[in-house]
């Protein structure tokens, strides 16, 4: 039967250096499981969804139900939850009688499901929903800033990125909950690596931590940076990468936003998916 990769990258055993070591998310039928770059299986697929290994373990699924493995596909957090992401900062987000909640790599929960919805924990900090609002966490699942928003970004660099309404604009915070960077923007996404994605209009540029544009806005869209570099997409609506100072690095060649994780970037291309490096050459081709 053919094997039909998807586009979750999983994550090194090793280094990220070397691409002959990855370990890749596959499908063969309707299972998934884990291949390395030479296409050989070392999780053969018997999951009907399986997830990016982080701090050791992967989020796996059968019949409807979640849990965790390890590289050696032993079943280390039993499958047991109606949902579950992958771990963060030793936490995973996983739902519990239709509730979110954060367990340890024990399976206990640390955070009791309560939430409508959650995400992982970054610096410390998670954003998490009640009554439709979301405002921010700690570890103890205690709001440090109370659900009043109708978006919350990621923590990065300090801030977070927040709007109240969508008929309102968008601006970024920190974690008193003050507004400490205002403009006109119509999205925000988080800060990471000194520079946030900010929209006014239809257009995207990026800003520092003092508020200043140091990208133009002229991008349809545009992603987060990741080790040195952000996707960023041109007016025909193709994507390419950026550095710091907005020079176009990577062309604009690729049908679908991207981020770079350990120095790789999932890529989808007229003639199908591929992994890319930072130097934009093809690691791995998936046709």
């Amino acid at each position: 039967m053919k094997t039909i990769f998807v586009i979750l990258f999983v994550s090194t055993l090793l280094n990220a250096q070397k691409p002959e070591l990855f370990y890749f998310m596959a499908m063969e039928g309707d299972k998934a499981g884990y291949q390395n770059a030479k296409g050989e299986w070392v999780i053969k697929p018997e999951y009907s969804f399986a997830g990016n290994f982080s701090e050791g373990m992967a989020v796996v699924s059968k019949d409807g139900k979640y849990g965790f493995i390890n590289k050696k596909n032993q079943v280390v957090i039993q499958l047991q939850f109606e949902a579950a992401d992958e771990f963060s900062e030793g936490l995973a987000r996983v739902m519990k009688n239709f509730k979110w909640g954060y367990i340890d790599k024990s399976g206990k929960f640390i955070i009791e499901p309560q939430f409508q919805l959650c995400y992982e924990f970054n610096g410390g900090y998670a954003q998490a929903q009640k009554k439709g609002k979301w405002g921010i966490i700690d570890k103890t699942g205690k709001f440090v800033v109370e659900p009043q928003f109708q978006d919350v970004t990621d923590f990065g660099d300090g801030l977070f990125g927040f709007q109240k309404s969508y008929a309102d604009k968008a601006g970024f915070m920190n974690i008193k909950g003050e507004a400490v960077i205002s403009g006109d923007y119509n999205r925000v996404y988080a800060f990471n690596e000194g520079l946030a994605a900010v929209r006014t209009g239809d257009l995207w540029g990026f800003i520092n931590t003092k508020g200043e544009m140091v990208i133009e806005q002229k991008f349809t869209g545009a992603h987060n940076f990741s080790g040195g570099l952000a996707s960023v997409k041109n007016e025909e609506g193709m994507w390419g990468f950026i550095n710091p100072k907005g020079e176009v690095v990577i062309p604009f060649k690729y049908y679908r936003q991207a981020i770079f994780r350990d120095g790789y970037a999932f890529v989808e291309t007229s003639s199908g998916y591929e992994y890319i490096n930072m130097q934009g050459e093809t690691v791995l081709s998936l046709k």
